[in-house]
């Protein structure tokens, strides 16, 4: 199975880069984080700003789904990696950082 990167855009605006193996999976795992209050990543800035827009769950997880787009797919983790790198600092440093989302850290293998 491939590797996949893959963005959110909300209100016609890049708002998160991600990478994944399973998309499918890895979009019920963004819901669910995002509307699951016990769930660790709850506090996380992109998921505070999407229910800050649709505070409802079945309204949010319908606008995640359209939100979420494939925009990049290969065959090896190391390549999905460094692309989902680049797209991050490349909005960091060229765009005026849009993203609600940590800057990684540089590293590969893990």
């Amino acid at each position: 199975m491939p590797y996949v990167v893959y963005k959110f855009v909300l209100n016609g605006v890049i708002r998160y880069f991600g990478r994944t193996k399973n998309p499918k999976s890895r979009l019920s795992q963004h819901i669910s984080s995002c509307y699951n209050i016990k769930n660790k990543a709850y506090s996380k800035e992109f998921y505070k700003y999407v229910r800050s827009i649709y505070p409802n769950k079945e309204s949010g997880s319908e606008a995640l789904k359209q939100a979420f787009i494939i925009i990049y797919t290969y065959k090896k983790l190391v390549d999905s990696k460094r692309m989902e790198m680049y797209l991050i600092l490349d909005n960091y440093f060229n765009k005026g950082f849009t993203l609600y989302q940590k800057i990684p850290n540089i590293r590969d293998g893990y």
